[in-house]
């Protein structure tokens, strides 16, 4: 829900909103809806007993959240020395472990040079993979 009312699209999804509080509260708040990118990352799914699985497993889920971003791909704005290559090899799965770990710095900072506004990163089940692992 939060995804869907912060979200840049191409659609208006502000049909979703008007029957609900956040749009009897004012401008205020409406004029925020679809004004931003967001990254939305959700690993409830990633119960795995080893650190190798659930390091596949993420790299699964940014995959899916770097395509999602195809205003990206052929940017003029991107810097194609450091970050192309390493979004495609998130894309492809073939990042090693430290440009995992850069991974929400690098897609954050392609979003804000494409759009000219800070992107909304939205975690949710953050607490999964850290549960199964202990």
């Amino acid at each position: 829900m939060l995804q869907t009312f912060f979200e840049k699209t191409e659609g208006d999804n502000s049909v979703y909103f008007k029957d609900l509080e956040i749009w009897k509260c004012g401008e205020k708040y409406t004029s925020e809806q679809g004004k931003y990118p967001v990254i939305y990352l959700d690993f409830k799914e990633v119960k795995c007993s080893t650190f190798e699985q659930a390091l596949g497993k993420i790299k699964s889920r940014l995959s899916t959240e770097f395509s999602r971003h195809k205003e990206l791909k052929g940017s003029q704005i991107v810097d194609v020395d450091s970050d192309v290559p390493q979004y495609f090899k998130i894309i492809n799965k073939t990042a090693d472990k430290g440009e995992v770990e850069d991974s929400l710095l690098t897609l954050s900072r392609m979003l804000y040079d494409h759009h000219g506004v800070m992107p909304i990163i939205l975690i949710d089940e953050y607490d999964v993979p850290i549960q199964y692992g202990y």
